[in-house]
């Protein structure tokens, strides 16, 4: 998990085009437990993207995935990363509501892993 997840926010960071002086936000949609995950990746990513703001948005477990089910279904209300667990995957593929992050214009499969050296506390993750 903190492979995709440190995957997912180095390309959403490259993909957002930093310029040097130029400061972005953006918004990553979770659940409890993740979001203490994403929180403690935090450190490390800010060392590589200063300019980048990262806003975490938690939600209990089944109001997150309703509420990112109503964003994809909609258009509107997702964050710019959103959390998705496995159990979901089918019905946001068949819906349409992912992204593949390895086709134009992200280009994923190019941009190497930009985020190493981020230590997460014991029992967190895979």
């Amino acid at each position: 998990m903190r492979s995709i997840l440190t995957l997912t926010l180095a390309l959403t960071a490259s993909t957002l085009g930093m310029a040097a002086a130029q400061t972005k936000t953006i918004t990553v949609s979770a659940f409890p437990d993740l979001d203490s995950v994403i929180k403690a990746a935090l450190p490390g990513f800010k060392k590589l993207y200063p300019n980048v703001t990262v806003k975490v948005n938690s939600l209990a477990y089944a109001d997150h995935h309703t509420a990112m089910t109503t964003a994809l279904s909609t258009g509107r209300g997702a964050g710019d990363v959103i959390a998705v667990d496995f159990g979901y995957i089918g019905r946001f593929a068949e819906g349409n509501g992912l992204v593949d992050l390895r086709a134009a214009p992200y280009n994923a499969g190019a941009v190497p892993l930009a985020v190493r050296g981020v230590h997460l506390p014991a029992g967190d993750g895979p």
